[in-house]
C-alpha cells in the first residue's frame, strides 16, 4: 500500500463523516441554534483545510527520505484521529443539548415533545444507517484501488460524486423543510383568522339579541 493510497482512504474517512455530521445538523435546526452550528461545522472545515496542507508537507517529507512511509503514515493516522475525537465529542455535545431541549419541552408540552423525539430518533437512526453504508463503499473502493482495478484518480472521483450526493440531498431536506414551515404557518394563519371571524359573528350575534330583547322590554 502506497503513502497516497493511505491518506486517501484516511481523508475520506474524515470527509464521509463530515458529511453526515452536518446532515444531522440541518435536519433539526430548531433544537441547535444557527451560531452554535455555524461555530462547529466553520472549526471542523477549517481544521480538515489545514490537514490538506500537512499532507502535502508530509508527502514532500517522505520523497525527501525525511520520514519513513511507516511514520508518515502513524503521524497521519494520528492526526486525522485527533480531529475525529474532537468531533465526536461536539456531535455527543450536540445530541446531549438537543436530548434535554426536548426534556424541558416535555414538562410543558408532552405531544410536541413526544413528536420532536420521534423526529430526533429517525435522525439517529439516518445517520447511523449512512455511516455504515459509507463504511462499506470506503471499503469496497479500497479494495478496488489496492488490486488495481480503479485508480486512486477514479477512487477520488467517485468519492467526490458522492459528497456531491449528499450536498445536493442536505439542500433538497432544507428546501422541504422550509416549505413544510411554509405551509404549517399559512394553515395557522388561516385558522387563527376563521377564529377571528367565528369570534366577530358570536359577538355581532349577542349584540343583536340585546337589542332585540331591549326593543321587546320597550
Amino acid at each position: 500500500m502506497t503513502i497516497c493510497t493511505v491518506f486517501f482512504n484516511l481523508f475520506d474517512n474524515m470527509k464521509n463523516f463530515i458529511a453526515v455530521f452536518l446532515l444531522s445538523l440541518f435536519m433539526i435546526p430548531s433544537l441547535v441554534t444557527a451560531e452554535e452550528s455555524d461555530v462547529t461545522v466553520a472549526s471542523i472545515r477549517a481544521e480538515i483545510k489545514a490537514l490538506k496542507s500537512e499532507r502535502e508537507t508530509i508527502r514532500e517529507q517522505v520523497k525527501n527520505g525525511e520520514m519513513t512511509k511507516e511514520d508518515a503514515q502513524a503521524l497521519w493516522a494520528e492526526k486525522i484521529e485527533n480531529i475525529r475525537a474532537k468531533k465526536e465529542a461536539l456531535f455527543a455535545k450536540k445530541t446531549e443539548r438537543i436530548q434535554a431541549k426536548i426534556q424541558k419541552i416535555a414538562e410543558k408540552n408532552p405531544e410536541r415533545a413526544e413528536t420532536i423525539q420521534a423526529r430526533w430518533d429517525k435522525v439517529k437512526a439516518n445517520i447511523k444507517e449512512r455511516r455504515n453504508t459509507l463504511k462499506a463503499q470506503r471499503a469496497k473502493l479500497k479494495e478496488k484501488v489496492q488490486s488495481g482495478e480503479m485508480t486512486r484518480k477514479e477512487a477520488k472521483k467517485v468519492v467526490k460524486e458522492k459528497h456531491k450526493k449528499i450536498r445536493a440531498d442536505i439542500k433538497e431536506q432544507r428546501a422541504e423543510r422550509k416549505e413544510k414551515i411554509k405551509e404549517r404557518r399559512a394553515a395557522h394563519k388561516e385558522k387563527v383568522q376563521e377564529r377571528r371571524e367565528s369570534h366577530k359573528e358570536k359577538i355581532q350575534e349577542r349584540k343583536e339579541k340585546r337589542v332585540e330583547r331591549q326593543n321587546a322590554n320597550q
